[in-house]
């Protein structure tokens, strides 16, 4: 790592706290203000990104310890800001039998208006730094967890009610780990530590409890930032690691962009399902009656449908787009690309432009096509008539 520390297991117990979130696509929108009034009673407020308001969880600070760095303006927030609730239920045993691999009964929801929500379980810890590392290995694609994330879901969509613009459960989740721990006693910054426990950290982040092979170190440890010599955020593809003064606009952050990542994944899969039906609908193999529904049939439906995807798909793409104003704060604009890029988010944004395109496209020729045939018929109707007027003023 820089300095030729040999990369160790950090000695003794670390103590911290690790969030599990899963977010979920629940519907077209949802309307926050309504969604509050339906929540009522149950313990709701909005999330904003650096609130001064401190609180510790289990001892350890959760909140207001970033400090922004200066910066020209204070417009680094959400528009609007998402909906926090908290979600009653019964702790999740991550390790049948082990105490110490038990969540929080209660979760955290966040919903965002743009149809998307999350599901955030907390274990708090003092473990051996092996015992995290198995720990971090169980909780990789856990089913318990996706299966109560998933009811807690569904049980928050049933009590939002109208205030879902065309509800539903998408089958896909996105889950994404955030570690945090203490700031490293006995040395003098965050890159030393990590220099000396290099291999421990990549470990954890890849839930791997077998040793790794160095580029695989390499790359897992790739991309970070600190904005003190003592904390540091590390952010990687499943899991991310902060420490020191990185706290819950760090947490924030991370989950809204594996949001974004869900969003994308869902469109992408809408926009194959468009690229289908279009197929379908001109391959060449259609029965010789096809022309016939092609002019009185489904063809109109189907090219609303489509019309329709398209215009939910773009909005969509905007709002998940410019749900969080980068501005003023840039050590939280960095991490956020950070996180951008390690989920390949332009990539993907790229793929759906490009989707959107082929699929407006698609429809343009199908609707140019039905439109020429109508012309055709009509055509053959007007000398239909022509030659019955002529052969009956010939009679």
């Amino acid at each position: 790592m820089g300095n030729g520390a040999t990369p160790t297991v950090p000695g003794g117990p670390l103590r911290g706290v690790c969030w599990i979130t899963f977010a979920f696509d629940i519907g077209l929108s949802t309307d926050l203000a309504a969604a509050e009034r339906a929540l009522q009673g149950v313990g709701t407020h909005r999330r904003r990104l650096g609130a001064a308001a401190a609180g510790t969880v289990g001892g350890i600070a959760d909140a207001g310890e970033h400090v922004p760095p200066k910066g020209p303006s204070a417009q680094f927030a959400y528009r609007p800001p998402p909906l926090v609730v908290r979600l009653e239920g019964s702790a999740v045993a991550v390790r049948p039998g082990d105490a110490g691999c038990v969540t929080e009964a209660a979760a955290e929801g966040v919903l965002y208006d743009f149809g998307a929500a999350t599901v955030t379980y907390r274990i708090a810890f003092q473990a051996d730094p092996e015992e995290l590392v198995r720990l971090s290995e169980a909780l990789y694609e856990n089913a318990p967890l996706i299966d109560d994330a998933r009811a807690r879901a569904r049980a928050l969509l049933a009590r939002l009610g109208g205030a879902v613009s065309r509800p539903g459960l998408s089958p896909l989740v996105e889950d994404y780990h955030v570690w945090r721990l203490e700031e490293p006693a006995g040395e003098p910054d965050a890159e030393t530590w990590l220099a000396a426990h290099a291999a421990w950290v990549a470990r954890l982040l890849r839930a791997e409890c077998r040793s790794l092979a160095p580029s695989q170190r390499s790359d897992a440890l790739a991309s970070r930032l600190s904005y003190g010599e003592r904390d540091m955020a590390i952010v990687d593809w499943n899991a991310a690691l902060l420490m020191g003064s990185e706290g819950e606009d760090a947490r924030a952050i991370l989950e809204f962009a594996n949001v974004e990542l869900l969003e994308v994944c869902f469109l992408d899969d809408r926009l194959d399902e468009a690229l289908e039906r279009a197929y379908q609908a001109v391959r060449h193999d259609q029965p010789p009656w096809a022309w016939a529904r092609q002019l009185f049939g489904r063809p109109a439906a189907e090219l609303e449908q489509t019309a329709r995807l398209l215009i939910d798909s773009a909005l969509l793409f905007e709002e998940v787009n410019n749900a969080l104003k980068l501005l003023g704060d840039q050590h939280l604009a960095r991490l956020y690309g950070l996180a951008a890029r390690r989920f390949h988010l332009p990539e993907w944004d790229a793929s759906i432009l490009r989707k959107m395109h082929t699929v407006e496209s698609v429809h343009d020729k199908l609707a140019g096509r039905q439109t020429n045939r109508r012309m055709e018929v009509l055509e053959w109707i007007v000398i239909v008539l022509i030659a019955l007027e002529i052969v009956l003023a010939l009679r």
